[in-house]
């Protein structure tokens, strides 16, 4: 059975952050000198300065990965947005700078994947900040294409940022019973998640979320079990404008708002998320509420 690792090395990409980054209303606030360069891109979103940092880019066989449907399916979707399979697939983080915090949502693969993502560090360094910067880390999930980054070697890449998780994910990922009795393609996940997580738990940095937990002003935890058990939808809101980041929970905006019962190779409660992606497309046209999914070209 395939692993995310498996994709990578084939050449296929896991979406790091199905993201929202705002409407057209939203996209035309003025943009922040040198907006793009070096794998990474500055905007300015009410109050909140807010960077996208590209962790790589792939290619995402959708007529493969997406189930309950057919790839002939799949395929003429996407063609309706002139698009073929497999389809270019920015793999981002985002870093909120702003009430004398650096919210940084999810960390890339870091080393844990093939070498063609992992670039974070790189567009974080270039948009003028070190590692030593970030105040809170939140993860949308623990998949290792989100997480990775969390650790070098062993040791805390982040090392004065307060970590936030889901407690439901954590408790799911690092139970030994879930693990004996997990798919194969979900053993990648449980084998890391302990070694990126005990180093900001020894730390006394780990936090454990529940569903409404604020971060910061503006920056709430809303759960959303699904793709995982303790997927986090991350709810931004400053002057009257609202983004939605909502982690893997969607990942084909072409084909699978129209149809929410499709799902993905790694959503891991089918059943549960159809209904999430479904409340997306009202949410989408709501005034001044936008996102992303995870197809969208970098950076936004």
């Amino acid at each position: 059975m395939l692993t995310r690792r498996d994709l990578i090395k084939a050449g296929f990409a896991i979406p790091i952050l199905a993201y929202t980054v705002g409407s057209s209303r939203l996209i035309a606030q003025k943009k922040m000198s040198s907006a793009r360069s070096c794998g990474f891109y500055v905007m300015q979103f009410g109050t909140f300065k807010l960077v996208a940092l590209e962790d790589g880019l792939q290619m995402l066989p959708f007529d493969k990965l997406l189930t309950r449907t057919t790839p002939e399916h799949v395929r003429s979707r996407l063609k309706r947005d002139f698009l073929t399979s497999p389809v270019p697939v920015s793999t981002n983080a985002f870093l909120l700078d702003g009430g004398g915090r650096r919210v940084l949502i999810d960390t890339g693969a870091g080393s844990l994947l093939d070498s063609e993502v992992g670039l974070l560090p790189h567009g974080l360094n270039a948009a003028g900040y070190k590692p030593e910067d970030i105040t809170d880390i939140v993860l949308t999930h623990l998949h290792v294409d989100h997480g990775g980054g969390l650790v070098r070697a062993g040791k805390i890449a982040f090392p004065n940022a307060t970590l936030h998780v889901a407690r439901k994910e954590a408790d799911h990922w690092l139970d030994p019973a879930k693990r004996g009795a997990a798919k194969q393609n979900q053993q990648e996940t449980f084998a890391e998640a302990p070694k990126i997580l005990t180093p900001y738990r020894d730390a006394g940095r780990l936090r454990l979320a529940a569903d409404g937990d604020t971060v910061i002003p503006g920056i709430t935890l809303i759960l959303r079990p699904g793709h995982t058990p303790g997927t986090l939808e991350i709810k931004v809101e400053s002057n009257g404008h609202t983004i939605l980041f909502l982690g893997d929970m969607l990942h084909s905006e072409q084909v699978q708002f129209a149809e929410p019962d499709i799902a993905f190779t790694f959503d891991e409660m089918k059943a549960q998320l159809s209904p999430i992606v479904a409340q997306c497309w009202p949410r989408r046209r709501r005034r001044n509420t936008g996102w992303r999914s995870p197809t969208s070209r970098f950076p936004v």
